[in-house]
């Protein structure tokens, strides 16, 4: 049997703004400083590079509801069907951030630009 929604399946999202690539935070020419994600391939500046236009989609909609890019990955994320996130936090405003993916509602619009922005990721 497998292991999708129609089934009664649960997806658990762990990472669910990747390790901070989603929020915005770093870019092409603004790499992370930590050796582990600088070393990593999604720090990389070829992904980097090929990550930017679903940034630019997340700030563009962030804009639109007061909301940063993480914010808007997850409030994503927690709208699509028997997903469930998972979030890390390093520190209470890391924690505070992730909570303002919640009260809220992307317009259809918006969750379809993100869902055809992202298919070429799953």
């Amino acid at each position: 049997m497998p292991a999708s929604p129609e089934n009664g399946y649960l997806s658990l999202v762990f990472s669910p703004i990747a390790q901070g690539l989603l929020t915005g935070k770093y870019g092409p020419g603004d790499r992370p400083s930590g050796l582990v994600r600088r070393a990593g391939r999604a720090f990389g500046e070829k992904n980097l590079k090929k990550i930017e236009p679903i940034l630019n989609i997340l700030r563009e909609i962030g804009e639109a509801h007061n909301k940063q890019p993480a914010q808007v990955a997850l409030n994503w994320l927690i709208t699509q069907r028997n997903t469930f996130p998972i979030p890390g936090a390093k520190n209470e405003h890391q924690a505070r951030q992730n909570a303002g993916a919640l009260g809220w509602e992307l317009t259809g619009d918006e969750a379809e630009k993100l869902e055809l922005a992202t298919l070429g990721w799953r």
